[in-house]
């Protein structure tokens, strides 16, 4: 718990970078927060509370998930930006004065803002239903991901442990009956260790007697092995469950769940 718990730790922000990420409007309230005419009305004083609040819970010590505080964040940075902006005396006199300055400073504000929020809702709706995006915007999953969860839902136990290619599929495989090698950091404290071992599996740089007793030791009964991949040679003569293209789905019955976990730093096994 120790270990997760540090994983879930944010490091400390340097202020001036947190400022600078946050953007000119956050640092145009913090100005007038501590400079500006001051707002009385309740609505504006739950504002100025929450606005001071992030900055400040951001910054504590070891709090788990930190960066979480700012959630919403730019959205009540923009409500407070325009009532503090409203109760500027001046440039209340200013507008009447000067409405087409003020129209091309409002426009110099709305047109990128606008254009922004516009190409990213097209770049959501474009990718969002393709399988891969280069900007992470993909909303869907792979169909042999969906069908190899919805197998082991219906055919997986609670000691059955299984390994896959890939963190996105392990940790979604927890949504099934199932354990599973290296599912996700906050499931397991030996998340980083398991990565490794998994990774080094499916990158074929063991000895067969080295991943056999990688997979016997951890009690792995079902392997997921993508097409072309060298596990096809080591788990040849076991049995083929089930393939969902481009994966197949091995059964090694002689594995068993182990009641205790390997110490997470083991790796003794030689290269090829």
């Amino acid at each position: 718990m120790h270990r997760i718990t540090q994983l879930n730790t944010d490091p400390l922000p340097d202020f001036v970078h947190l400022l600078a990420g946050f953007g000119l409007p956050a640092a145009f309230v913090l100005v007038n927060l501590v400079a500006g005419p001051r707002l009385r009305a309740p609505t504006d004083i739950v504002l100025q509370c929450w606005f001071a609040a992030v900055l400040l819970v951001i910054h504590i010590p070891k709090l788990p998930a930190a960066g979480h505080a700012a959630d919403g964040f730019a959205f009540i940075t923009a409500l407070l930006a325009v009532r503090q902006l409203s109760n500027l005396s001046y440039l209340r006199s200013w507008i009447p004065v000067h409405p087409r300055a003020a129209a091309v400073a409002s426009a110099a504000v709305l047109v990128p803002a606008l254009f922004a929020h516009g190409a990213i809702r097209y770049m959501s709706f474009r990718d969002g239903l393709k399988l891969d995006s280069p900007f992470g915007l993909s909303a869907v999953a792979p169909q042999a991901e969906v069908d190899l969860i919805r197998w082991f839902r219906l055919h997986g136990t609670s000691n059955d442990v299984v390994i896959a290619p890939g963190s996105e599929t392990s940790w979604m495989l927890a949504t099934a009956p199932v354990h599973t090698v290296a599912s996700h950091w906050l499931s397991s404290g030996a998340f980083e260790a398991q990565s490794k071992l998994r990774d080094r599996l499916y990158s074929g740089d063991w000895t067969d007697e080295s991943a056999r007793e990688f997979l016997g030791r951890y009690g792995i009964n079902y392997v997921v092995v993508p097409d072309g991949s060298p596990l096809h040679r080591l788990l040849n003569g076991y049995a083929k469950v089930a393939v969902f293209a481009p994966w197949t789905l091995y059964r090694l019955p002689e594995n068993r769940i182990a009641t205790t976990l390997p110490d997470p730093n083991w790796s003794p096994f030689p290269a090829k």
